[in-house]
């Protein structure tokens, strides 16, 4: 065996399929979080095992990236499979015990993950001892987009000298060159990137290992924008219930320094949903920014291959909650009828229609299965969503934040909800009254018709401005260059905050 190092794992894996030997709870921990990796097969030599199906002993794993979910015996796949084109993961604690009754050298390479795990623990303690970067920000996001992704453009654009690393789960599509990307289960160079960042932006939360170090700031800019629909974290029932979800908050709102907000009603909610009673710095959405961008509109448009002249209907749903134990996320279809849509557009907007099906991103691979007409197109699988809302002309949701958005530039949005009273009943609870928003809600596809035809711009422009006001939401376009004069200004800070 070479180095047994996370970092090596990682890049022998980048272009080698990996089998996976013992299916105890290192390899459940593996399978939930050592995505990114082309798994070939699962092995154990308990005759208790083999044979089973890998989600009949573990039911809630996570990433089911698995090309084969039945354990086999190791014999069976080494005798049937050139094991030199293939990397062994050890995810057991016997691991010692079955390097001695294997023939490594057959293998293309072989790792063990506890000794993995043990070569991590030393490295931990050396990065713990390293000084702080001044000029180093470390962004942790789902995607390459939202708030991350405007403030790092606006950080590069005012001062190229900074060091910008994101924590990734994939690589993205579409990334600053200057941006230095790790992959987040690369634990040795996720480690040392954090330990040594000044600052670190997150939207969503930090491992609850992971130690802030005196004189690292921590940012939580959120994953939505200066008005948000629906009850989040510790205001969400479903979500506190979960054993140990309140615990972790508390903690996550100790370790954060600041929150970028974009309204008093904002702040509100996160002091609620956050437990968290530190200071906000309001800028705004910068994710929002790029809604102001007209130029914007056609270039998403050409990455698309959608011409110009067409106009562009984004239809956004939301996932719904299982209503089992579990709260996953899925993906419960409207039946919303497009023909019907692009025809009711047509009819008042003028002009050839396109329509953009994104499911949310928790859901997107439920999009594959859907057979959509040819003027409907799969973009749930796009990275960045407000790209497509600022190419879009119109937006239809149901009880997804994006619709705000859109607002904040007068696009005609328009709810399509076959099943409210079910969701504002058992689903998740609201911050605002549903049925006061601006948008026409529409429980039909016969409703959303006369909705869409009905549409009077004027009245709609005034009921926006009105919403806007009394949640005191002023969106402009510059809120990722408020954000990044903010953050520059405390790279070089040596007071204590």
């Amino acid at each position: 065996m070479m180095n047994q190092q996370w970092s090596q794992f990682y890049k022998d894996a980048g272009s080698k399929q990996v089998i996976l030997f013992g299916m105890g709870k290192m390899c459940e921990w593996f399978l939930n979080y050592g995505t990114n990796v082309n798994i070939k097969a699962l092995i154990d030599n308990s005759p208790s095992k083999v044979n089973r199906n890998i989600f009949s002993i573990y039911p809630n794993l996570k990433e089911q990236h698995v090309q084969d979910p039945i354990i086999h015996s190791f014999e069976d796949v080494t005798s049937s499979a050139d094991t030199s084109q293939f990397i062994l993961l050890i995810t057991t604690r016997y691991d010692d015990e079955i390097l001695k009754g294997i023939d490594i050298d057959s293998f293309y390479n072989v790792y063990s993950l506890p000794k993995m795990n043990n070569d991590l623990v030393t490295k931990r303690e050396q990065y713990d001892k390293l000084p702080l970067v001044d000029k180093k920000v470390v962004v942790f996001a789902d995607v390459y987009g939202e708030h991350g992704k405007a403030i790092t453009q606006k950080l590069l654009q005012m001062d190229d000298t900074v060091d910008v690393v994101w924590i990734v789960n994939k690589r993205p599509s579409d990334c600053s060159r200057k941006v230095r990307l790790v992959y987040r289960y690369d634990f040795e160079s996720y480690y040392y990137e954090i330990s040594t960042a000044k600052i670190w932006i997150v939207d969503l939360s930090v491992d609850a290992d992971i130690k802030k170090k005196s004189g690292q700031i921590y940012f939580q800019v959120k994953h939505w924008s200066s008005i948000t629909l629906k009850k989040f974290s510790c205001e969400d029932m479903k979500w506190a219930s979960m054993p140990g979800a309140v615990e972790f908050q508390k903690k996550e709102a100790a370790r954060t320094d600041y929150i970028l907000s974009g309204s008093q009603f904002d702040e509100d909610s996160c002091r609620r949903g956050f437990m968290y009673n530190g200071p906000f710095v309001r800028v705004g959405s910068p994710r929002s920014d790029i809604i102001f961008q007209p130029e914007i509109k056609n270039v998403v448009r050409n990455k698309l291959g959608i011409s110009e002249y067409k106009k562009v209907l984004l239809y956004a749903p939301t996932f719904r909650v299982s209503k089992d134990e579990s709260f996953a996320h899925q993906h419960t279809e409207q039946g919303i009828d497009f023909e019907l849509l692009r025809d009711s557009l047509t009819n008042k907007f003028n002009g050839e229609w396109i329509i953009l099906l994104r499911l949310h991103p928790s859901v997107a691979s439920s999009a594959d299965g859907i057979k959509l007409p040819d003027y409907v197109k799969n973009v749930s699988k796009y990275d960045d969503s407000q790209e497509l809302v600022a190419c879009c002309d119109a937006l239809i949701s149901d009880y997804s934040s994006i619709i705000f958005e859109a607002a904040y530039v007068y696009k005609p949005i328009f709810l399509f909800t076959p099943d409210l009273d079910e969701y504002l009943k058992h689903e998740r609870q609201l911050l605002l009254d549903y049925r006061e928003l601006p948008f026409p809600i529409s429980v039909s596809n016969g409703e959303l018709k006369r909705n869409i035809e009905a549409f009077d711009e004027v009245k709609y422009r005034k009921c926006v401005e009105n919403l806007f006001n009394k949640y005191q939401v002023h969106e402009d376009g510059h809120a990722s260059e408020r954000a990044a004069e903010f953050i520059l200004g405390l790279m070089n800070f040596k007071g204590k905050l």
